[in-house]
């Protein structure tokens, strides 16, 4: 992890993806919320691009966010959808200044869901 002189906020990816960034400006992360119960939500993350560490990913998501985090495969129903990043909790914008602090991706590259 490192500190970056600018925004003073902790790089947990330092520079290796953002190749990444500038060579795929065509996907498009979707973040959605899915009520589980009455009271209980899981936030979905999913279009994510393939050569993404999830693992790296849904670890560094669970320590900023302090909530409980798994990596999903896409159902056959959901074809092309690659992995699916499940949060418990609705932290739908909370996932989003993450990526977007992180510089994996740009507010425009996001589509948060939902109520």
């Amino acid at each position: 992890m490192q500190v970056d002189p600018e925004t003073h906020s902790v790089v947990i990816f330092p520079g290796d993806l953002d190749a990444t960034l500038e060579q795929d400006d065509d996907f498009k992360i979707h973040l959605r919320v899915q009520k589980r119960s009455a009271r209980k939500s899981v936030t979905v993350v999913e279009g994510f691009p393939e050569q993404w560490d999830a693992k790296k990913i849904v670890r560094a998501l669970k320590r900023t966010l302090s909530c409980n985090g798994a990596i999903k495969s896409a159902t056959e129903d959901d074809e092309g959808c690659g992995q699916v990043i499940q949060l418990t909790g609705d932290q739908r914008h909370a996932v989003l200044r993450f990526l977007v602090e992180q510089k994996l991706c740009t507010a425009k590259q996001c589509e948060v869901h939902g109520y």
